[in-house]
């Protein structure tokens, strides 16, 4: 450990400034400015977001922001080595714990489209509920007549006479009933 960290938390201290007044301040949370403190700089977030947070820090105490990116620029490269050569390790091996969360992710989908499925797959077979329903009576059409054809001279040719009622007989009235629901609301 370097004196990095212990200087940002002397020149705080020397102000008599707090943590999270620091953190209210320059709107980087209390959890990141300690890890800068302790220099644990795996907890930070990484990239220019680690540079950000060092130089606004710096600035806040009254250090100078180009040193202290610089100086922790330099001590996280050494640091940060066998870190690099960890997760090379870990891509080559071609599994992670990112994949295994997409196909529990990927499953968890599938079981739920399926129960969404056969939930409103037996709702919709279900008979609708017993309700006011309405009745109309039609009386039945008579049918069409029959078209008259032409009466050709010859008896030979012409068609037999069809059978048809003019009345319906013995038929009982038809009977509609109508089960009308409307969308409630105004």
């Amino acid at each position: 450990m370097t004196d990095f960290g212990p200087s940002f938390r002397k020149a705080r201290e020397s102000l008599g400034v707090p943590l999270e007044k620091i953190a209210a301040e320059t709107r980087i949370s209390t959890r990141f400015l300690r890890a800068i403190e302790n220099e644990d700089f795996h907890l930070l977030p990484g990239g220019i977001f680690n540079r950000g947070f060092i130089r606004a820090y710096a600035q806040r105490v009254g250090l100078d922001p180009e040193r202290a990116v610089a100086d922790y620029e330099r001590i996280s490269s050494t640091t940060q080595q066998p870190v690099d050569a960890a997760r090379h390790v870990v891509g080559v091996s071609g599994w992670n714990s990112d994949n295994a969360l997409y196909f529990i992710a990927i499953g968890v989908l599938v079981v739920l489209i399926a129960i969404f499925y056969f939930a409103n797959r037996s709702s919709s077979t279900e008979s609708p509920p017993p309700g006011p329903a309405k009745s109309i009576e039609t009386q039945p059409t008579p049918p069409a007549p029959a078209p008259v054809q032409p009466q050709s001279p010859n008896p030979s040719s012409q068609p037999a006479a069809q059978n048809v009622p003019s009345e319906p007989t013995g038929q009982s009235p038809l009977t509609l009933e109508l089960d009308a629901r409307g969308v409630r609301g105004g």
